[in-house]
C-alpha cells in the first residue's frame, strides 16, 4: 500500500461525503454480499443515455478487499458498497470515478478516527462506528462561533461589489399593431392608463400590454436601453419592433447601486458560518490524522466498481 494524504480535496465536499457515510447505516445501509468476481457490470437508470463503446463488464472487488488502513483497522470494498448503497439514488450516482470514490474513502478514514476520538472521550464504546462520529463531529462543530453582526458588516463593506445591482426599471408597455395606434396609447400612458386598461382596447390594434421589470444588461436589447434611460413618470418614443410598434412608461426607475446591507445579511452570515465550520473541519482532520498511521491502497482504489442499482 501507498500512504496518501488527503489535504487537496475539498472540505466541503469531504464534509458532505462524511455525513452521508456517518449516516449510512441510520439510513437502512446493508453491506452487500460480494462475489470475488461477477460479469454483471453496474448498470444506470432506465432513462439513461446509451454510453458508446462501454468495452466489456469489469470484474467487481470481493467485498473483503481492503482498500485503506487506518492504524489496525481496515476499509473494505464492502464498507464502500454498504455506504454507497445507503445513499438515495441520485447520489449514487456520483459515485462512478475514482476521484468521488477516494473522496469517499478518505470520509471513511475520517470516521474511523472521529468514532475512536469519541471513545477516547468517554463515549459508549460498543455504540455503531458512525453513530460516534457523528455525534463527536457535532459537538466539535457545536463550538464554532457564529457570526456576529460586526462580522456581516465587516464583510459588506470589505466586498461591496458582491452586492451591486445593476440599473434597472419598470415599465408598463404596449404593442400596437400600427404606428396611429401607437401614438394614441403614447397619450394613454401619458395619462396613466394601466396595462390592464390598455389591453382592453379594441381588438387587433392591440397586441400586447404588461408591466415588468427591465434590467441594464451587457448588450442589452434596444428597448430596455431606451427604457433605462427614461425619468419616472416618462414615457417613450415609438419603437417599431418586429411585431408592431412598442411605447414604453417608466412607472418606477431603480439606479445601479449595491443592495441595502439589510437585504443580504443572513446570506452572508450564513456563509461566514459555513466557512467557518468548513475551517473547523479541516483543524479535526488535520489534527486527528497527525497522529494515525493511515494508507490507501490506489491501485485497488482505482479498480473499484460500484454496486449495479439503479435509481429507486
Amino acid at each position: 500500500m501507498q500512504t496518501r494524504e488527503s489535504h487537496g480535496i475539498s472540505v466541503g465536499r469531504l464534509l458532505a461525503a462524511l455525513m452521508i457515510a456517518c449516516l449510512a447505516v441510520s439510513c437502512g445501509g446493508k453491506q452487500p454480499e460480494s462475489p470475488v468476481s461477477s460479469t454483471t457490470a453496474p448498470t444506470m437508470p432506465g432513462d439513461h443515455p446509451p454510453v458508446a463503446d462501454a468495452g466489456p463488464p469489469l470484474p467487481r472487488l470481493a467485498a473483503g478487499t481492503v482498500l485503506a488502513m487506518v492504524g489496525d483497522e481496515m476499509i473494505t470494498a464492502g464498507d464502500v458498497d454498504a455506504t454507497i448503497g445507503a445513499m438515495p439514488g441520485a447520489d449514487r450516482l456520483e459515485y462512478t470515478s475514482p476521484e468521488m470514490v477516494r473522496d469517499l474513502v478518505e470520509s471513511l478514514v475520517d470516521r474511523k478516527l472521529m468514532a475512536a476520538a469519541a471513545r477516547a472521550e468517554g463515549a459508549d464504546r460498543d455504540s455503531p462506528e458512525q453513530v460516534l462520529a457523528a455525534a463527536w463531529l457535532a459537538g466539535q462543530l457545536a463550538g464554532v462561533p457564529v457570526p456576529a453582526e460586526a462580522d456581516v458588516a465587516a464583510y459588506y463593506r470589505e466586498h461591496g461589489n458582491e452586492f451591486r445591482v445593476p440599473a434597472r426599471v419598470l415599465v408598463t408597455r404596449v404593442t400596437a399593431a400600427t404606428a396611429a395606434v401607437a401614438e394614441r396609447l403614447r397619450r394613454e400612458l401619458a395619462r396613466g392608463a394601466t396595462a390592464g386598461e390598455l389591453g382592453a382596447g379594441p381588438a387587433g390594434e392591440v397586441l400586447s400590454a404588461s408591466q415588468l421589470w427591465l434590467q441594464d444588461v451587457e448588450k442589452a436589447p434596444e428597448a430596455t436601453a431606451i427604457a433605462l434611460a427614461l425619468k419616472p413618470g416618462e414615457v417613450s418614443r415609438t419603437v417599431p419592433v418586429p411585431d408592431g410598434f412598442l411605447v414604453m412608461r417608466a412607472d418606477r426607475v431603480e439606479p445601479a447601486g449595491p443592495r441595502p446591507l439589510a437585504e443580504v445579511s443572513a446570506g452572508i452570515r450564513a456563509s461566514l458560518e459555513d466557512a467557518r465550520r468548513q475551517a473547523a473541519v479541516a483543524a479535526l482532520r488535520d489534527r486527528l490524522r497527525s497522529s494515525a498511521a493511515i494508507s490507501v491502497d490506489e491501485a485497488v482504489l482505482m479498480s473499484y466498481r460500484p454496486p449495479a442499482q439503479g435509481l429507486p
